[in-house]
C-alpha cells in the first residue's frame, strides 16, 4: 500500500513538472527506482527491460520521444513489474493520442507541436496500478 501511495505521488509530481518545464529532473527516475525497491523481485527487471525495449526503439527511430519518457517508462515497468509497464504506457500513449487529436482539431494547432506525454504516460500507469490492485 505504501508503495502504491508513493507511485502515485511521485507520478503526479513528475507530470506537473513536465507540464510546466516538459523536462522530467533526475531526481523522479531515483525516487521510482527507491519505491521499486520496495517490492522488488525477478518481475521487476523484466518489466523494466519489457518497457524500456519498445520506448527506445521508438524514440531512436523516430526521434519524437524524449529520453525523459524513455526513463520513465523503463521505471515504472520496474515498479509495477512483468508486462504491466508495457501495458500502461499502451494505455498512456492511446489516451494521449485521443485527448492531443482533439485538443488540436478543436483548437485548430499545428500537428506536430511538442507536447507534455508524461501526464498521459502517468494516467495510463496509474490506471494498471488500480487494476492490479482490483484483479487481486
Amino acid at each position: 500500500m505504501i508503495q502504491t501511495i508513493f507511485f502515485i505521488a511521485i507520478l503526479v509530481y513528475a507530470s506537473i513538472i513536465d507540464i510546466k518545464a516538459q523536462t522530467v529532473p533526475t531526481h523522479i527516475y531515483i525516487l521510482l527506482l527507491i519505491v521499486g525497491l520496495i517490492n522488488i523481485g525477478p518481475l521487476s527487471f523484466l518489466g523494466a527491460v519489457f518497457t524500456f525495449l519498445p520506448l527506445f526503439i521508438v524514440a531512436f527511430s523516430t526521434n519524437e520521444l524524449g529520453g525523459g519518457d524513455v526513463k520513465l517508462g523503463t521505471m515504472c515497468g520496474f515498479v509495477l513489474q512483468g508486462v504491466y509497464g508495457i501495458i500502461g504506457t499502451m494505455i498512456g500513449v492511446i489516451f494521449a493520442l485521443i485527448i492531443i487529436s482533439l485538443s488540436r482539431t478543436i483548437r485548430h494547432e499545428k500537428v506536430n507541436a511538442p507536447f507534455p506525454l508524461v501526464p498521459y504516460l502517468s494516467t495510463g500507469y496509474i490506471t494498471i496500478l488500480l487494476l492490479k490492485i482490483l484483479v487481486r
